[in-house]
């Protein structure tokens, strides 16, 4: 028994000091270069919406027409249950039709920021998506 509680702080300690020791080499890294990374990614990633943005807008309308599917098919089975008196299938049915309305509302909005996006960043002369 005392043998196990000695195992346990040795187990303890040891990965405390490798947490402490990533910490470490991470604030030398991240204090080494302080804009490495943070400027050249933002850039790729706005280059990579401006080159896609029809692919991205396909995407949306495409998943906001998947979401609209999936909660229709569960408040068909909600009222089956319903009718049935299964009442923790309909509670667990209305949590995932609440998660979906909250999805389709994240989906929605980004549907409708992407042109005012494309406008403000994206270069007028530049080709709307590249054929692959």
């Amino acid at each position: 028994m005392r043998s196990m509680n000695i195992t346990k702080k040795i187990l303890i300690s040891t990965c405390g000091a490798a947490f402490a020791g990533m910490l470490t080499i991470g604030a030398a890294a991240s204090a080494a270069s302080p804009t490495a990374g943070t400027t050249g990614l933002a850039h790729d990633r706005a280059e990579f919406i401006c080159n896609h943005q029809s692919e991205i807008t396909d995407r949306l309308a495409k998943a906001q027409t998947r979401i609209n599917d999936r909660i229709a098919t569960l408040t068909q089975r909600r009222a089956q249950a319903d009718a049935a008196g299964h009442t923790q299938v309909v509670a667990r049915i209305d949590t995932r039709i609440t998660r979906l309305n909250t999805l389709l509302d994240r989906v929605t909005k980004r549907a409708t920021q992407l042109p005012v996006w494309v406008a403000a960043h994206c270069d007028a002369a530049a080709p709307a998506a590249p054929v692959s």
